[in-house]
């Protein structure tokens, strides 16, 4: 292993490391999409940890708190713009209703 060409900028990103046969540093790899990070309450997500709670507060604000998982299991089977997982890849992008 050669000489740390770049440092990780998150939890969730890798260094990087000169392998000494060329004068550039190599592409930048990140943790696998579903690692975990913050101790074990957050998922990496494209380089980026995410949590229930800190979505919470950066939509709602610093008071915001988590919700009960029995919500979100009511919620998100409705699959609108309250309950989703995620959109559908179709023209229309409709909201795709989670699995129990």
């Amino acid at each position: 292993v050669g000489s740390e060409c770049r440092e990780a900028k998150s939890e969730c990103d890798l260094p990087e490391y000169c392998s000494g046969e060329s004068e550039y540093c190599p592409d930048d790899v990140l943790k696998s999409d579903g690692s975990t990070c913050w101790g074990g309450k957050g998922h990496c997500y494209e380089g980026q940890c995410g949590s229930h709670e800190g979505r919470c507060k950066y939509v709602w604000g610093p008071d915001a708190r988590v919700g009960n998982q029995e919500c979100f299991k009511k919620l998100n089977v409705q699959g609108n713009g309250h309950g989703n997982c995620g959109r559908r890849p179709t023209r229309d992008e409709q909201y795709q209703p989670c699995d129990q």
